[in-house]
Order: structure tokens, then sequence, then C-alpha cells
């Protein structure tokens, strides 16, 4: 058995030992690649389904798809889809109980993933917003893109709840949030009172800066308008940073209000 065996991971059972352990789970099989998928799916970070074929080095189309029917056919994962533009809808995956039980067999307690990311944004759709929001990100050159940014208290005793928090190349850290519907207020007196406390929290924690990415160009020009309600409801100067991740550009659009 080679050490650069692709079907092995750090601290993983033998060759024999998952193969043993698949057959039990599934019967016949392709158990190599779906060993690595329930290993890749259990790692927490991804849950795209596409996006975990490619990982693995899956294109589209052909028979690319087939190690998902099998775990899905299996009662190994369930798959929940999402869709943020028009086109088609993106599924993403989770894993049942049977599948977490072979998770644990193979040696990867599964770790956050799409359970821990519904709990956190509450839709499908936002989970989505996320993910390609760190996509984009990381396109950028951001070093660093922190989806489980843990919930914390600002200097004036606010309550701060990030998206994401994210490190410039420059190594400095920003908090991002990812919007997929911006209220359209007529004007500053029907702008919602909770949103005002919102985009307030997360001026003070950018230093007088917001971070905001959309699902697409009319979002983002949705924001762009909430955030100028914002500004003539508290008069405070901010610089906002808005971006879409249909068509992101190289970096942020920048924004100014004084």
């Amino acid at each position: 058995m080679s050490v650069s065996d692709p079907y092995l991971w750090a601290g993983s059972p033998t060759r024999d030992e998952i193969e043993g352990v698949m057959r039990q789970y599934c019967g016949p099989c392709p158990w190599e690649i779906m060993a690595r998928m329930i290993h890749r799916l259990a790692e927490g970070e991804e849950c795209r389904q596409q996006d975990l074929l490619q990982a693995l080095g899956k294109s589209r189309g052909g028979t690319s798809g087939r190690p998902i029917r099998e775990l899905l056919t299996a009662g190994l994962v369930e798959a929940v889809d999402a869709q943020i533009r028009s086109g088609r809808k993106t599924r993403m995956l989770r894993f049942t109980d049977r599948g977490q039980a072979l998770a644990v067999a193979l040696g990867v307690p599964p770790r956050n993933g799409l359970p821990a990311l519904l709990k956190r944004h509450q839709s499908p759709m936002q989970v989505l917003l996320v993910l390609e929001a760190r996509d984009v990100l990381r396109g950028w050159g951001y070093p660093q893109v922190d989806l489980w940014a843990h919930r914390f208290y600002t200097p004036l005793g606010r309550d701060c709840r990030p998206d994401i928090v994210a490190r410039t190349p420059q190594w400095r850290e920003v908090f991002v949030e990812v919007e997929v519907r911006p209220p359209w207020a007529r004007s500053a007196n029907t702008y919602p009172r909770g949103r005002v406390q919102k985009w307030s929290i997360f001026h003070e924690v950018n230093g007088g800066a917001l971070y905001v990415l959309t699902p697409s160009p009319s979002r983002e020009r949705a924001l762009v308008h909430e955030i100028i309600m914002w500004y003539q409801i508290t008069r405070e100067p901010v610089t906002l940073f808005s971006a879409n991740v249909t068509y992101p550009g190289r970096d942020w659009d920048q924004h100014v209000f004084r």
C-alpha cells in the first residue's frame, strides 16, 4: 500500500479496513471515491455537491455524479437545494444519522458542515450565499476566511454576530456580512430600526466601514440604498465596501458617505 494512496488520509484506517467498513454500510459500490467523499464532507468546510466532486477530481457530466447517487441511495446523506440567482439550483449535502455513524467508523467524526451553517444562517439560500462569498474573498487573495466566527460584544456593549471574519492580504481583520434580500426603504422614516442597529454594530467593529456581499447587481444596488438610509438616520460617516457574487470583479466597490 502506497503512502500516496488517494483514498487514504492522515490517521485513517488501512485501505482494507476502509473497504470493509464501506461494504458493511453500502454493499457493492464504488467505495473508494465514496470513502473520500465521506471524509471531505466530514471535514465540514464544504457541502456543495459539485464543489465536493471537483475537490476529488470529478468533473461535470458522465459518471461524475455516481458517488453522490450511491450515497443518497444508501441513506448516508440527504440533499438540500438552494438558489440565489436564476438558473440551476445548487445541491448541498448533509449526513443522515447513518452517514454520521459511517464517518465515525472511518475515523472522521463530522464537524460543522451544513447543519451548523443552517443553524447560524436560518435558510439554505443564506447558507449558499455565505459559501459563495467565501469563494469570492478567497479569489481576491484573502488568506483567511472564517465561516465560524464566534459571537462577541463590542467595546460599546453591542451584541455582534458576524457572518464571516476575514483577513485581508495585509492581514487586517474585517467583519463581512452577506445579504440575500436587503430591504428597500423608501425613506429614513420607514427604515427598520433593527437594521439601523445591525449596521451600527458593524460600523463600530470595522472602524467606520461596512463590508457586504450580495447575490446579484440588483441586490447590491438595494444594499447601497439601504446604507444611504442608515447614513441619513445616524449621520455617521461611513465607507461601504460592497460586491455581489454574480459579477464580483477584482475587488470591492467603494461608496463613501460623509
